[in-house]
Parts: C-alpha cells; structure tokens; sequence
C-alpha cells in the first residue's frame, strides 16, 4: 500500500473557542488543538472560519429559492463558489501528488462497495491544477481521506484529527451557502465514516444534513432519471447514486430503532437501479432496458445495484415494523413473502460472490441482517398472530425457523 507523505502542521493565529472560555492557554495546533483532542470534542477557531466564510455568503442568490424557476426561465445563473482553502485542510490534503494518493487509495478500496464518485471525472477534471484551489473539492478529498482511516491498537479513537477537519470544513460550507455536489459527496462520506465507527448521535444528524442538502440541489427520484442518449449521463448517474446511498444509509441507521420514522421517500417497485460500477467507471452507456429494484437478480448487476436492490426489501421491512395497523393473515403473508426474498437475494449473492471470488460483498452482510429483523422482531410484533395461525402447516413451519 503506497504511504502518504506526511504534512507539517499548521498553527490558527489566536486560541480556539473553548480555551478561550475556559481562559486556558491554547496551543493554537490545526485542525484541532491539544486541549480538544484529549477530550475528543470539536475545536472551533470561529474567527479565521468568519473571515473565510462572510466574504462569501452574499454571492448565494436568494432567488434560486425564493423562485426556483428563475434560472430557467432568464440567463440568471448561480455563480460557482468561491472560498478559500483554510490551512488546516491544506495540511490534511496537501499537494496535487498528495492528493492522487489518496484518491488511488480510495478508489481501489472504499470505491468497491460506495461508488459515488465518477472515477474518470476526478481524476481527469476535478484532480487536475485546475481545479486545486476549488475548495469543495479539497472537501471531497479530505472525506476519501478520512474514509481510509483504520484503528490500531496505538490509536483506536475515530475522533482523529482529520475527522475533526474534515467536519468542521463541512460546517463551514453549510453556512457559506454554496451548493456544489463534490460537498454532498462529502457529506455522504464523512456520514458513512460515522457509522462505520459508531459516532452517535453525529451520524444520524448528519444523515438528515445529507437528505436537506440533496433536497437543496434537486435531487430526488425523479430528478436524477436519465435515459439512453442524453450527453450528460455520467453527472445523472452519478447524482442518482449520490441519492441511492443517502438512501441506503438513512434505512441503514434506522435499524436499531425501527419506530423512527425515515425522511426521504423509499423507491418504487419500478424504480431503475444504478447500472453496472466498472461500465460507469469507464463510462460505457448501457442499453436501454435498465433494470429495476424488482427485477430478478442476474449476473448483468454491479455490487451498487445488488445492495439498493437490497435496500428496497430494507424500506418494505421497515415500513412492516412501522405498520401501527392490526396485525392479520395478510400481514403475515407478507412477511413471509419478504423472508423469501430476503434469502433468494442472499443465496444468489453468495453464489455469484463465489463464482467470480468478489471480496467485498456489502449487500450479503445487509440481507443478513435484515433476515435477523424479519425473524426475531416481526416474530415478536405478531406473536398473537403466530399462536392463532400455528395450526396453519405453512405458517408452523415459518415459526420453526424462528
């Protein structure tokens, strides 16, 4: 594994927000300082992020909001942002070599099972001197970087420094009012970090920060459709599994407390799933039968389109554990028939897992899980209901298997 070069620190001009209320000396370290980092909490250097931000918060129009159908209906158009890198991140980042480390990095691991960046737009657009002052990039950076932290037995704390930056860079861009989706891709990473580790109660906050931003660009089913011959369909698909892993991720955190009610709306039986990761990374079209969320499981889907496809059944068995209906027959029918689905996709995706020796296989480690919900809560929810129908040779049998 290539290492990346190492960074010298960078030092804020005055003391950060919590020494200076305490009245404690600071050693003014970026992105956090030593007092902070011993006690795992934010560090906040608010003046430096007021200076980089105010400057900046006018050029947003109100109008994209106030009237959405203004941009398209005049030549108004919403100016591209322009904020400073703070040296912090830099530090974090570093130069254009620095930078393609961590990305070749990212996308030879982290990409495999959460791709949401065009490979070939980051590396042929967005990595380019061009682009190495944007600072919704630099962002976007930072969050692969932080994605490839691991713990080790001198350094188990997920509170790292990095993490620390990469959230409050984040922080700064949501109140600069810029809305670019390099930041949304971000935001989505830095989520995904947080659960990974288990940083509650930030990773379910951050997840509703992901679905309000999504809202803000546009982003929804139908907004990020795209069909065969549409010259921008590598920035659609992209959009669309930007929004498919907001998805997946805010069921995904919904699964230790069922009750809790979802913010985006689950996708349809006709919903398309994302097409095949290796044809979107050399951005090959594919043809113009995309296949839904209810299609039958083949060979012809990428691991992304497994593990949505996945998700759909996740947002049915959620919407079961929500049901405040009374519980019956048909209620159970339909458990059972989500049982069946469950483990038909797990039994296809173990057997095309072997078959082509994938070893990272995200959509099993969910079917599992969601096989474990199915059986020991619903079985719990509907207990009555099971006694009542036990004489049922169908339904003693599902009782079995609980």
């Amino acid at each position: 594994m290539t290492e990346i070069p190492p960074l010298n620190g960078n030092y804020a001009p005055q003391a950060c927000t919590a020494c200076r209320k305490r009245k404690g000396r600071c050693d003014k370290a970026l992105p956090c300082c030593n007092f902070c980092k011993t006690r795992s909490q934010l560090c906040y250097y608010p003046d430096k992020i007021v200076q980089t931000t105010l400057r900046q918060t006018a050029c947003f129009p109100p109008a994209f909001f106030l009237d959405h159908g203004l941009p398209s209906a005049s030549s108004f158009s919403i100016p591209p942002p322009d904020l400073e890198i703070p040296p912090y991140v830099s530090a974090e980042v570093g130069n254009l070599l620095q930078r393609n480390l961590i990305a070749s990095r990212f996308f030879a691991t982290i990409h495999l099972w959460m791709p949401i960046v065009s490979k070939r737009r980051w590396f042929n657009t967005l990595l380019s001197p061009l682009s190495l002052d944007r600072a919704d990039v630099a962002l976007l950076c930072i969050a692969m970087k932080l994605m490839l932290w691991l713990p080790t037995a001198n350094s188990s704390d997920p509170h790292t420094t990095t993490y620390v930056a990469a959230r409050q860079f984040l922080y700064s861009w949501e109140i600069s009012r810029a809305l670019t989706l390099p930041t949304l891709q971000a935001a989505v990473l830095i989520t995904l970090y947080e659960i990974g580790h288990a940083i509650y109660p930030a990773a379910y906050l951050s997840i509703g920060v992901c679905v309000q931003y999504a809202a803000a660009l546009g982003l929804d089913w139908r907004t990020t459709y795209w069909k065969e011959g549409d010259r921008d369909w590598v920035e659609s698909e992209e959009r669309r599994r930007v929004w498919w892993a907001i998805v997946i991720l805010e069921r995904y955190i919904s699964l230790g407390y069922p009750q809790r009610r979802v913010i985006t709306k689950g996708p349809s039986r006709d919903e398309k799933l994302p097409i095949d990761d290796i044809a979107w990374d050399n951005e090959i079209m594919m043809p113009s039968y995309p296949m839904t969320v209810s299609s039958p499981s083949n060979i012809n889907m990428g691991r992304f389109a497994r593990l949505s496809q996945a998700t759909y059944l996740l947002d049915r068995v959620l919407q079961q554990l929500q049901d405040d209906a009374v519980f019956s027959e048909s209620l159970v029918e339909e458990d059972i028939q989500l049982d069946k689905a469950l483990h038909a996709l797990l039994a296809f995706t173990e057997s095309e897992s072997n078959r082509r020796e994938i070893r990272i296989c995200s959509q099993a480690a969910l079917c599992q899980r969601f096989i474990f919900y199915t059986t020991l809560r619903l079985y719990e929810a509907n207990f009555g209901v099971f006694l009542q129908c036990a004489c049922s040779p169908s339904h003693s049998m599902v009782i079995l298997k609980v």
